[in-house]
């Protein structure tokens, strides 16, 4: 399964490495975008938010919003 899962994040994005590296962060708990980049060692202009929205809109990923009271 795990060779499954790099053939399509390779098939599906250029820089999949970079997408997999965001998937596995976020399989550890939410985090806000700031956590993500430093995690993925993004700096600040790397399109961090593309990358999101492009997983995003592939349905690998879903933005929540925590409840306030």
């Amino acid at each position: 399964m795990k060779d499954e899962f790099e053939r399509i994040f390779y098939s599906q994005f250029p820089e999949y490495q970079l997408y997999q590296r965001i998937i596995l962060s976020l399989s550890k708990g939410a985090k806000s975008h700031s956590e993500i980049a430093k995690i993925c060692e993004i700096g600040t202009g790397g399109g961090l938010s593309n990358y999101l929205k492009t997983l995003e809109a592939a349905g690998y990923i879903e933005q929540t919003f925590p409840l306030r009271k």
